[in-house]
């Protein structure tokens, strides 16, 4: 007899994750591709959905050649929330697809928090700035009203991709709270509000369960990438819901450090918890909740470090594991170098999207190593603030895991346990693929999902003389943040009025 499969995928913000995973959990194959990002200085950040499909179809074709007898029995999707692909009858996209980092629906978000005041936070748990579905859709009516006429489907990214290969439109609940255009009480669309930016009910998803049934691979896409046709898909969740599945943080209590393109700290909880300050999801376990601090900018600062070091010394990229070698080389607190990580403007705690990067304390003695360092640990203290806004509410009564691409560096998940003062779970395999895979085996379950057995545990513990060292600087980077603030203001009219 042959054994089951499930095939998780991620389409992460800069590269898609295919996973062929066998019944017992144990990985079988896994295809990484990547896509452009397009960012310019006036605060835009697109892709297109169509090169998110490309690397989607071209995982699923990889998978398809590493079968060998076995059945894939079910499919699932995860990527991260709030991006919006808006489609015609025949689901292909109008337009650039905004990324949560884009800045530029700022304003707008301004203004729907005047229009709507509490009201919408009370329904939605949200405090809406640009990176959201609703500031974003609120703000291409506005910049692009031919657009409107056009639009059959309002999708979000995994689901449009899903839809792409079954023709069954759908969303899960934790995407759907990610639109702040969900009432998070009630588990239903905002009509309202959907019909204030131009969204009829029937241009709107039905709402699904991540683990429900949505459609079933089409032959036509069957015949593109070697699977068979009719195998299911489950509706899925965002990236962070798919990675509590694959740790298995499924119980009130549990929580999770991540270091991804953004950085987070989850904690999952019995109720849901409003907090201006952060982010409440619903879990895909019924029944529970996750609430979150984010920081918008994590190994995405290490990749721009990579490029720009590139740009200025023309020599070959820099591999992540050369720079942690460099910044290994270098003690904790690097020489009083400090890295402010707001690349992207920042969420949790300061909610502020004109806030900006800096290194600090540079003098001629530092090098590319110092600031390979201070990168790190720049990070690391913003999911330490992210930590200290959640357990305000939502104390965590177990050591946290760690998740993200950024914790499979020894270097960097030694520092982030070292800041954060706390022994953390690391397991393999982890990460929203394998998260989204582990929803898949549970097609059609409706009740509490059941933790992913992973292959390996380990227990990351603080080193002692980097944590009082960290203790040290924290008041000074929290410091610093305030002081560069009214800065980062004054430079980002700047760049508005010359626009």
């Amino acid at each position: 007899m042959s054994r089951s499969a499930f095939i998780g995928i991620d389409v992460g913000t800069s590269a898609c994750k295919t996973v062929l995973v066998e019944d017992t959990g144990r990985v079988l194959h896994e295809q990484l591709g990547t896509y452009p990002t397009r960012r310019t200085t006036d605060g835009e950040v697109t892709q297109r959905p169509t090169d998110w499909l490309k690397a989607v179809l071209a995982g699923l074709r990889s998978c398809a050649t590493r079968l060998a007898g076995r059945d894939v029995e079910a499919i699932a999707i995860t990527a991260p929330a709030h991006v919006a692909v808006l489609t015609d009858e025949r689901g292909e996209p109008l337009l650039p697809a905004l990324l949560a980092f884009d800045q530029r629906p700022a304003q707008t978000a301004a203004n729907l928090r005047a229009q709507y005041g509490d009201e919408l936070f009370a329904r939605t748990f949200v405090n809406l700035t640009a990176g959201w579905t609703l500031s974003q859709l609120a703000w291409l009516r506005q910049s692009t009203p031919s657009i409107w006429p056009r639009i059959r489907w309002f999708h979000t990214q995994k689901d449009w991709i899903r839809f792409r290969l079954t023709g069954v439109p759908g969303i899960d609940l934790t995407d759907a709270a990610g639109t702040a255009m969900f009432d998070q009480r009630r588990q239903e669309w905002l009509f309202s509000i959907c019909a204030e930016i131009g969204l009829s009910p029937e241009q709107l998803p039905p709402i699904l369960h991540s683990t429900s049934p949505a459609g079933t691979l089409s032959a036509s896409w069957a015949r593109r990438t070697g699977l068979k046709a009719g195998i299911p898909f489950a509706a899925g969740a965002t990236d962070t819901a798919a990675e509590l599945v694959s740790v298995g943080a499924t119980a009130a209590g549990a929580s999770l450090a991540k270091i991804a393109s953004t950085g987070t700290f989850v904690a999952v909880t019995s109720e849901p918890i409003a907090d201006h300050r952060l982010l409440t999801y619903p879990h895909p376990s019924p029944g529970r909740w996750y609430t979150l601090g984010a920081t918008n900018t994590a190994a995405t600062a290490y990749q721009w470090f990579c490029r720009t070091a590139l740009a200025v010394e023309e020599r070959p990229p820099i591999d992540y594991e050369a720079m942690d070698r460099l910044a290994s080389t270098v003690a904790a607190g690097s020489e009083g170098v400090l890295f402010l990580p707001f690349l992207e403007g920042e969420r949790t705690p300061h909610w502020d999207p004109d806030l900006r990067g800096a290194f600090l304390g540079l003098s001629s003695a530092h090098g590319p190593q110092h600031l390979a360092r201070a990168i790190l640990e720049g990070v690391c203290f913003a999911i330490a603030d992210c930590r200290d806004a959640v357990a305000t509410v939502a104390k965590p009564t177990r050591r946290p895991f760690l998740g993200g691409g950024g914790t499979t560096s020894q270097l960097w998940r030694q520092i982030l346990v070292s800041v954060l003062d706390t022994p953390a779970w690391l397991v393999a395999p982890q990460g929203p693929a394998i998260g989204a895979a582990a929803i898949a085996a549970q097609l059609g379950s409706s009740g509490a999902i059941q933790s992913w057995r992973p292959e390996h545990q380990a227990l990351v513990r603080p080193r002692r003389s980097w944590t009082e060292r960290y203790a040290t600087l924290r008041p000074i980077y929290r410091a610093a943040v305030k002081e560069i603030t009214d800065t980062s203001h004054r430079l980002a009219e700047a760049i508005r009025r010359r626009s």
